[in-house]
């Protein structure tokens, strides 16, 4: 009894670890999403489909703000 209760807590650890992990990465998703929006609505950024824009890429006049 004993020893299946400390494999089931072992096992919530693991759980939660793998959560932690999974909410940090919608963290800096969240983060960056936030982050695009806001150029774009600065007009920092400027939103094309890629199959919009023929210009090479080191052509492309884009800027980064912190």
């Amino acid at each position: 009894m004993v020893d299946q209760l400390r494999v089931h807590q072992e096992e919530i650890a693991h759980i939660r670890d793998e959560l932690d992990e999974q909410a940090e990465a919608y963290e800096f998703l969240d983060e960056a999403v936030e982050s695009v929006s806001k150029g774009i609505d600065n007009g920092t950024i400027e939103w094309r489909l890629a199959s919009e824009d023929i210009r090479p890429v080191c052509e492309s006049n884009t800027t980064t703000e912190d």
